[in-house]
């Protein structure tokens, strides 16, 4: 993260207008604090914190959750407004985190298909 930061402050000075009174403004600071500690500082501790307590699998499922929350906030503090295709997404996200969490499903015995006319066993069985 601090190379990248780097670079993209280098190349944000190099190609775009930079106001240095709007930079130093304390709302500007606010919000660069607000997304260092919470978005960055808070957000690793507690991604680590978290996936030492379930599966990674159940953890890689978050960012497909993380965006339906970001727009929930959006529409809860900003002021944006939610409409049916937002609602229906988030629907959809919410059914497969359910399913993908969900009970697996039961599994088949192995087959294996032995040469020419002989008869078909489970893999796993005596004469195997």
């Amino acid at each position: 993260m601090l190379l990248a930061g780097i670079a993209l402050t280098a190349s944000g000075l190099a190609f775009e207008h930079v106001d240095a009174a709007r930079a130093v403004a304390p709302l500007s600071l606010l919000a660069l604090a607000y997304l260092a500690i919470c978005g960055s500082a808070l957000a690793f501790y507690l991604n680590h914190w978290l996936l030492q307590r379930i599966t990674s699998g159940a953890m890689g499922l978050s960012a497909l959750i993380i965006p339906v929350i970001a727009v929930a906030v959006g529409a809860l503090a900003g002021g944006e407004h939610l409409t049916g295709r937002d609602a229906l997404g988030a629907l959809l996200v919410f059914a497969g985190i359910w399913i993908a969490l969900g009970r697996p499903l039961p599994q088949l015995p192995a087959v294996s298909l032995s040469p020419a006319g002989s008869r078909i066993t489970p893999t796993g069985a005596p004469g195997d």
